[in-house]
């Protein structure tokens, strides 16, 4: 007997989605190992916008629930976004920066602005939202905008 979850009836209303995000140009490429340089550390760069983003995101959402546990996953999610994914792609862009056409010469030890990253319009609308959100809404709200990244990313991985 095949048990259907509350994730599985939202994965099926969002199928349209579900298949671009996995058929992505970068996901196929990145898997089959053709991904060229450049829009690999392109992506790095999204990615990293949306890191920072999302970092500012799951602290505002630690505030908006009273639960310990919760709260302490939040905040390993938190430590792991920083001081694992984050240094990560900070470390490729700055080892890559003669690679970059767009690396600045300063000092500057913000990644996002010694690497000039501007987000997407889907990456500025999401990160977007989930600010809003994380700002205005209950803490289900914050949750289940939150679901789909680590849903794809575990999809993908």
């Amino acid at each position: 007997m095949t048990i259907i979850t509350f994730a599985d009836i939202l994965k099926q209303y969002s199928i349209e989605t579900w298949h671009k995000i996995l058929n992505h140009r970068f996901v196929i490429e990145l898997s089959k190992d053709i991904l060229p340089i450049n829009n690999f550390l392109f992506y790095i760069k999204k990615g990293y916008y949306f890191l920072e983003e999302f970092s500012k995101f799951l602290q505002s959402a630690k505030q908006k629930t009273a639960n310990d546990k919760m709260k302490e996953y939040l905040d390993s999610l938190y430590l792991s976004t920083v001081n694992f994914e984050m240094e990560m792609q900070r470390q490729i862009l700055d080892n890559s920066s003669a690679v970059l056409s767009s690396s600045s010469s300063s000092p500057n030890t913000n990644t996002t602005a010694k690497h000039n990253i501007i987000p997407s319009k889907t990456t500025l609308n999401y990160t977007s939202y989930l600010i809003h959100i994380s700002s205005s809404g209950t803490f289900t709200e914050i949750v289940s905008v939150m679901a789909p990244c680590p849903w794809t990313y575990l999809e993908i991985a």
